[in-house]
């Protein structure tokens, strides 16, 4: 799975969850829903793959520029 296939990142978290800074974290994409449970900081953890696809996206276009 490339960081562009990604369309949405959700997070759900339980009041206990939040208190231990864990939840799950649902990936979405056109052709597959991915639920990982337990992850510690899922914030963190999406804001890491959103800024990951951002910087594909921009790769992406300056090849295409070059090319």
């Amino acid at each position: 799975m490339s960081y562009c296939d990604v369309n949405n990142i959700t997070i759900k978290q339980g009041s206990m969850q939040k208190r231990f800074k864990i939840g799950n974290l649902t990936i979405n994409t056109e052709r597959v829903n991915c639920v990982f449970k337990g992850v510690k900081n899922p914030h963190q953890i999406k804001e890491l793959i959103s800024k990951e696809k951002a910087s594909e996206y921009e790769r992406r276009t300056l090849l295409r520029k070059i090319l």
